[in-house]
């Protein structure tokens, strides 16, 4: 197992990171498996203890769109923090957490520990799920207000 990321752009391909290690940011944990019925950490651990890891074929008819949307918060205070159990009501969300009150101060996030919240998704289409990214962001566009 590998976990290497790179950033791609208009000046070529850079690895960012290359680990022998799972990866995080719940795509390990969470995302894989709902994208393809295969939990990566009970192959992992198999593996480990010398197991066979053929019980651990994804079905090839298991095909559903997976994916995370890291809340994106103005800088400013929160002035409130209102209707966000509406977020329970979008197709497809799996969970959400945000972790902000009223009266928090927001600044930009400059890793992954900083991130104010997340949602969740699992559809059966990759428009849908984009909708469902879309309905979300609008949810706490509107549901969070922010002094600057």
């Amino acid at each position: 197992m590998l976990h290497t990321e790179v950033k791609i752009n208009e000046k070529g391909v850079f690895v960012i990171e290359s680990s022998p290690r799972l990866g995080g940011d719940f795509i390990t944990s969470t995302l894989v498996p709902l994208s393809t019925g295969l939990n990566m950490e009970d192959l992992l651990i198999a593996i480990s203890l010398g197991k066979s890891s053929d019980s651990f074929s994804p079905a090839l008819d298991y095909t559903k769109h997976s994916g995370i949307i890291y809340f994106e918060i103005e800088k400013g205070v929160i002035i409130s923090i209102l209707g966000l159990e509406k977020l329970k009501l979008i197709h497809g969300i799996q969970k959400w957490e945000f972790d902000l009150k009223s009266g928090d101060k927001i600044t930009k996030p400059s890793n992954s520990l900083d991130r104010h919240g997340y949602a969740i998704f699992q559809t059966d289409t990759k428009k849908e799920l984009e909708d469902s990214f879309y309905k979300c962001k609008a949810i706490i566009n509107k549901q969070i207000i922010v002094e600057l």
